[in-house]
């Protein structure tokens, strides 16, 4: 456990430069993840996170409001830098709901992202969506 701890804590740490506001969320998505390792549960696992730093990495930043699991979209924002449509602070509120319903209905609601400026969307499943540009595995761009 303690090696996981390392190298999680590691990675976080190489993503983020003296500004203070990313020293903020290194401390807290780092407190977070120990919390979450202590209870047995994790936000996000490697692959979420490796995911996440590409995005942060090769997106452009026009593409700059996500919608994905709402459990996950702290993480998101912190290692991103990106905005969410919405996500769990300490407990679900309607909107949360409402990304897991366009989600779970295959990201089809091309009217949705439009009227909430989401331009990329993480998801576990397939989207299909002539809007939604496949750029990674579980990563689409919204494009018009």
């Amino acid at each position: 456990m303690k090696d996981k701890i390392n190298v999680f804590g590691s990675h976080l740490k190489s993503l983020f430069v003296s500004d203070i506001t990313d020293k903020k969320a290194y401390i807290w998505v780092t407190l977070q993840f120990l919390l979450q390792v202590e209870l047995g549960i994790l936000m996000i696992d490697g692959q979420d996170y490796e995911v996440f730093v590409w995005i942060r990495d090769n997106v452009a930043e026009k593409y700059d409001r996500a919608i994905l699991d709402p459990w996950k979209a702290t993480a998101f924002t912190a290692i991103t830098q990106k905005h969410v449509y919405t996500r769990i602070h300490e407990f679900a509120k309607p909107s949360d709901d409402e990304a897991y319903e366009f989600l779970s209905d295959n990201c089809t609601d091309t009217a949705f992202l439009r009227e909430n400026g989401i331009s990329i969307v993480y998801t576990g499943d397939e989207c299909n969506n002539p809007n939604l540009v496949k750029v990674r595995e579980g990563v689409y761009l919204f494009e018009e």
